[in-house]
C-alpha cells in the first residue's frame, strides 16, 4: 500500500489543501512474487553454460607410431558431455565419450589431413577446438613385413604335373623376391613369383 500526497490552493477557504490518496497493490490473480517460472525466462531462470574444450593436438607424427590426443573438457552446469569429430584420418579411431582421437598410421598414410575439428557438446550447446591438421611423415625406418600364403599340395602322382604358386603382398609396395629350401630335385622354382 502506497500514500501519494496532492496540494491545492483553494480560493474560498484561502488556504493550501492537502488530500491524501491511499493506493493499494492488487495483484494479477496472484501473490506479488516477481519469481517467474524458470520456463518463461524470468528472472528466476536458469541460463544454461556452454562447456569448454582446450588442448592443442600434435600437427606431425611418424608412420609406424602412436598418435593420440585428448581434449580437455568440462561443464559449469555439470551436463553429460558428447563428442564429435569432422574430417578424422582414416587411420584414426574416435571416441565419442572421451574425444580420444588416436591410431598408428602406416607408409601408406604418409601425407597431411587437414580441416580436422574435435567439438563438445552439453546437449544444448557446442563448443570447438580450431580446425587443425595431421601431418604424417616418413620415419626412415619404417618397412611393413610382406605376408605369404597358400597351401601347397603334400602328395602327387608319379608321371603327374606339380604346381604350386604362393599368394604374396607387400603394405609398402616394395618389390618381393622368393627363396625357397629343401626342393626336391625333379622340381623348378621362380625367385621372381614363388612359382614350383
Amino acid at each position: 500500500m502506497g500514500r501519494i500526497l496532492f496540494y491545492t490552493t483553494s480560493p474560498r477557504l484561502g488556504a493550501i489543501v492537502c488530500l491524501t490518496l491511499l493506493v493499494a497493490a492488487c495483484g494479477g490473480g496472484g501473490g506479488g512474487d516477481d519469481a517467474s517460472d524458470a520456463s518463461k525466462g524470468g528472472p528466476t531462470a536458469q541460463r544454461q553454460t556452454a562447456p569448454t574444450i582446450s588442448g592443442t593436438p600434435p600437427s606431425v607424427t611418424t608412420a609406424g607410431q602412436l598418435y593420440d590426443f585428448t581434449p580437455r573438457a568440462s561443464d559449469a552446469d555439470g551436463d553429460i558431455l558428447s563428442f564429435s569429430v569432422e574430417n578424422a584420418p582414416g587411420w584414426a579411431a574416435f571416441d565419442a565419450t572421451t574425444g580420444r582421437l588416436n591410431g598408428t598410421p602406416g607408409n601408406t598414410d604418409i601425407g597431411s589431413t587437414s580441416g580436422i575439428v574435435l567439438s563438445v557438446s552439453d546437449g544444448t550447446n557446442t563448443r570447438s577446438l580450431p580446425a587443425f591438421s595431421i601431418r604424417v611423415v616418413d620415419g626412415g625406418l619404417i618397412n611393413t613385413a610382406p605376408e605369404i600364403g597358400g597351401q601347397p599340395a603334400g602328395a602327387v602322382v608319379v608321371g603327374n604335373s606339380y604346381s604350386f604358386v604362393p599368394d604374396a603382398s607387400d603394405a609398402d609396395g616394395n618389390a618381393l623376391t622368393f627363396t625357397v629350401t629343401n626342393l626336391p630335385s625333379w622340381l623348378s622354382f621362380d625367385a621372381a613369383t614363388g612359382a614350383i
